[in-house]
């Protein structure tokens, strides 16, 4: 197999194992989602913050909420990161322009965000937000312009390598 044939078929199976987990993670109730993101956001201050283990169990409750709001916003911009950065590299390994390449990529992460939002109107305890589409859509756009950046300075040096610059 070509490597770009590889290269085609890790993205692809990649992007799709992605897609499927943040299908089941917005199946997720309202109450398990809360659940689960207090528990990471709950591990997260324990390591980070000093004094969270002398909070009374008041306290931490207050913090871990405060703080878990960051964490979920930045679960959503991470996932999408992921998937676009995923969707880039399936769209570079066909012969197209690289930007529009991106550009596609970006396309389909942000048509999967809105419709991850509308399957999340469906879940009990979950609500579908314009607010969330537009957090994706800023980890589609960081993971999309991450891949191309690497693209591009990965080509530049390789020119420069072989003197073909």
């Amino acid at each position: 197999m070509k490597p770009k044939i590889r290269v085609r078929v890790f993205a692809a199976v990649a992007s799709v194992i992605m897609m499927i987990t943040i299908f089941l993670m917005s199946a997720q109730s309202g109450e398990k989602s809360a659940e689960l993101s207090g528990g990471v956001t709950e591990s997260v201050l324990e390591r980070t913050d000093g004094s969270f283990s002398e909070l009374d169990s008041d306290k931490k409750a207050e913090k871990i909420e405060h703080i878990g709001k960051f964490v979920r916003k930045a679960a959503h911009v991470a996932e999408y990161f992921v998937l676009c950065g995923l969707f880039s590299i399936f769209a570079m390994t066909f012969d197209i322009n690289r930007f529009v390449a991106c550009g596609v990529a970006f396309i389909g992460a942000v048509l999967y965000a809105v419709g991850d939002e509308i399957h999340q109107l469906f879940v009990p305890g979950r609500c579908g937000l314009l607010k969330d589409v537009l957090i994706d859509s800023a980890g589609a756009l960081i993971g999309a312009g991450f891949v191309c950046l690497i693209y591009f300075t990965s080509e530049k040096v390789r020119k420069k390598k072989c003197g073909t610059e």
